[in-house]
């Protein structure tokens, strides 16, 4: 989906054909050099949540993980609001100094950023319940539970490695300028 709705953003002139790593004055990020879309979404998300829906028939509805449930949306509604106000900010001032394949200009945000920020909010809620009642029910199988603590860690772990490369290109870029 990312690549597809890069490359609609690429036909729309919201972000440069790959090969471009310039775009309004900043070094620019595509899509497959952030390794959380690359390789974290596909590989632990996909997995996480093919984990989730198998179970839920093994998932016991009663009060209060309904209330957990609806706390867990709320919870990644606000940790999107956040994040995504904050990311605004901080590519607005200059902060986050490249342009990337969501936010590609000032004040601008590309289709595959305003698909992201829906998938944030998804994966920021689906998360939040996994940690504090999915992964606790006894009922679940272990394997399953694990499988779920897995995903959540190796994505974890690709964003550690998104922030180090991000920092890496901004030395090198600002290295050539």
């Amino acid at each position: 989906m990312f690549s597809l709705l890069n490359w609609e953003g690429c036909g729309r002139g919201q972000v440069p054909n790959p090969g471009y790593h310039t775009w309004h004055g900043r070094r620019f990020s595509h899509w497959k050099e952030e390794t959380t879309l690359f390789v974290g979404n596909p590989l632990f998300f996909s997995v996480m949540d093919a984990l989730i829906a198998a179970s839920f028939s093994q998932l016991t509805w009663n009060d209060a993980h309904i209330i957990r449930a609806l706390l867990a949306v709320l919870i990644g509604s606000v940790v999107t609001f956040f994040w995504f106000r904050n990311a605004t900010r901080d590519y607005e001032s200059g902060k986050i100094t490249s342009w990337g394949w969501q936010w590609c200009k000032s004040r601008t945000i590309s289709i595959a950023g305003k698909y992201h920020t829906v998938y944030f909010w998804l994966h920021a809620c689906i998360i939040t319940y996994s940690l504090t009642s999915f992964v606790w029910q006894s009922q679940i199988i272990i394997h399953i539970r694990m499988g779920v603590i897995y995903a959540i860690v190796g994505y974890a772990v690709t964003f550690l490695h998104f922030l180090y490369m991000q920092r890496s290109m901004d030395e090198v870029y600002d290295s050539k300028r």
